[in-house]
Formats: C-alpha cells, sequence, structure tokens
C-alpha cells in the first residue's frame, strides 16, 4: 500500500496532507477510532457487510445518489442498502476466481484436464503417482478457506434456508451475532473434509502464501492452484 496506492494518491493531491493508516482487514480498528473521535474521512476494506457497518453509520457517507452505487444493478445493490433507503458502503471490483490448470503438464504425463469434482480427483492422484502435487492453495489466507468453503456449499446457499441465513447473517439491526448453523454449514465441512482427504490436502499447506504457490505452479511442482483472473493474464 506503501509503496503503490500511497504515493499514487499523494501525486495526485500533491498540495492535500494525507496520512494513511493500516490496520488489519477487518473494522476493529475503525471502531477504536470513532469511539475516540478520530475515525477517517476514507475507509477501505475488502470485507465488509451491512452488519459489520451499522455501528458506523452515523458517521458514513450516504452514497445513494452516489453515480458509482447509480452504476450497479438495481437488483444487486439491494444487498447494500439499509432499511433507511441510505448506501453507506459499495463494493466496485469483482474477479473471476476458481482453479487454474497448467494444460502443457496434463499433455505431457497424458492425463484428461478435469471437468468435474470425480476427474479432479483422479487428475490429482495421477500426478502425485509421477511425484507431482496435484493441488495446491494458498491457505495462509483465510479467505482461501472460506472460498473453497463457498464454492462446495452454492446448493444451500442459494436455497429457501440458505437465503435466510444470509439475510440475518447481514442483517443490521440484529446485534445478536448469528453462527454457523448445521443446516447450511454441516454439509459445508462435511465436503470440505472430503476435498482435504481426496486430493491429499496437507497440514502443511496452512503455510503457503501466494507467492510459494505461484512458483511451485510456474516450477511445475503442481499442476492446479487456486487463482483469480489476474493470474492467468499475468506474464508470469
Amino acid at each position: 500500500m506503501y509503496e503503490s496506492f500511497a504515493l499514487y494518491i499523494q501525486s495526485q493531491l500533491p498540495d492535500v496532507n494525507i496520512e494513511f493508516v493500516v490496520g488489519n482487514n477487518d473494522l476493529d480498528l475503525c471502531k477504536f477510532m470513532n469511539e475516540h473521535g478520530e475515525l477517517p474521512d476514507i475507509i477501505t476494506c475488502s470485507r465488509f457487510s451491512l452488519h459489520d457497518a451499522a455501528g458506523l453509520k452515523n458517521q458514513l457517507m450516504d452514497l445513494s445518489t452516489n453515480e458509482d452505487a447509480g452504476a450497479i444493478y438495481e437488483s444487486y445493490i439491494g444487498n447494500f442498502t439499509n432499511a433507511d433507503g441510505t448506501i453507506i458502503w459499495l463494493t466496485l471490483c469483482g474477479e473471476a476466481d476458481g482453479l487454474v490448470a497448467n494444460r502443457a503438464m496434463f499433455e505431457e504425463y497424458n492425463i484428461p484436464l478435469p471437468t468435474d469434482y470425480d476427474s479432479l480427483v483422479s487428475a490429482c492422484q495421477a500426478f502425485e503417482e509421477v511425484g507431482i502435487r496435484g493441488f495446491v492453495a494458498d491457505f495462509e489466507y483465510d479467505y482461501t478457506c472460506m472460498k473453497i468453503l463457498q464454492g462446495l456449499s452454492i446448493p444451500e446457499i442459494t436455497s429457501a434456508e440458505g437465503r435466510m441465513w444470509r439475510s440475518s447473517y447481514d442483517d443490521p439491526a440484529d446485534s445478536e451475532p448469528v453462527g454457523l448453523d448445521e443446516t447450511i454449514w454441516q454439509g459445508a465441512f462435511e465436503r470440505m473434509e472430503q476435498i482435504i482427504d481426496d486430493v491429499h490436502i496437507l497440514p502443511e499447506d496452512v503455510e503457503f502464501g501466494y507467492s510459494p504457490v505461484i512458483d511451485m505452479f510456474t516450477e511445475v511442482k503442481t499442476a492446479i492452484i487456486r487463482a483469480g483472473g489476474s493470474n492467468v493474464g499475468s506474464e508470469k
């Protein structure tokens, strides 16, 4: 942030004295600063919800008439709209995220590219037989676990029960924390346990960050990784 984003912002506003404060990827620092009258003018956080923002609502700008809010699909903006019609947070970026495979490795070892879960498991097992990790992910980061959990739970999350749970989880008026219920999440964790066993995710994988995983992929030490569209388009 300091080496790129902060310098860019400062170069665009050379006459403004801007102080950058970096915290963890949550609202704890913002809540602390708000309690002490030091809430900044601009907050950026990649994980946010109406429920999380409820405690800061009176201090945040209403974006309901902002042109950025107007650029978001009506069916989607409802997820960010409070009961009184105000909008105090927006998500303005997105990226395709999934499994990225090294096609050349599949061709070299004559292993079919996976098209479903069973063929993914078969491919991982086939690569392990020749001494190559089939699948590796950057499990150092909690969002990787959450993305895989959510991907495994699409049928439950989009069901009627799942929509009710999501509504309660994000309800800004609900001061009580909403936990992970058995209806939705028991099946998700069972499938998570299954994929850990099936593709042989190892305990030491929790120490893998972004760079080691990309290095293993480019050095043909693993055939499949969890990655995004930006990884596919990068030169490396």
